[in-house]
């Protein structure tokens, strides 16, 4: 997996002085990355910059409060084993597919498909 999501660029020798076009970070770090750039516009006095960074904090946050999030008394997630299993597979397949529409390169296309994969993570 890490040699289908990273490129050759990244096995090159530094060069201190240029960097090379087109570097993507590390498979790892592909869909966070992913998540600031999905915000490109401004609301108010809030810049898209900030609004990736709280998009990003989001997801993590999800991720740590997850457990506690599933307060129903009505029969929650962790007695139901398929469920649980086909919802967890969902979310890692949408985490998975943001990281990979980051990888392409930047169009009108890409905007909208990074819009929707982020629209069904989050709706996990």
């Amino acid at each position: 997996m890490p040699d289908y999501m990273g490129q050759a660029v990244n096995y090159s020798a530094a060069d201190p002085l240029k960097a090379p076009l087109g570097v993507v970070s590390g498979w790892y770090f592909l869909p966070f990355y992913a998540m600031l750039r999905a915000i490109t516009f401004n609301i108010g006095a809030l810049s898209s910059t900030f609004l990736g960074v709280v998009l990003l904090a989001g997801s993590v946050f999800v991720l740590i409060f997850a457990p506690w999030l599933d307060c129903s008394k009505i029969c929650p997630a962790r007695y139901r084993p398929i469920y649980n299993f086909f919802g967890g597979v969902n979310y890692r397949c949408c985490f998975y597919l943001v990281g990979l529409v980051h990888k392409k390169s930047v169009t009108e296309l890409f905007y909208r498909r990074n819009w929707l994969q982020h629209i069904i993570l989050y709706s996990f």
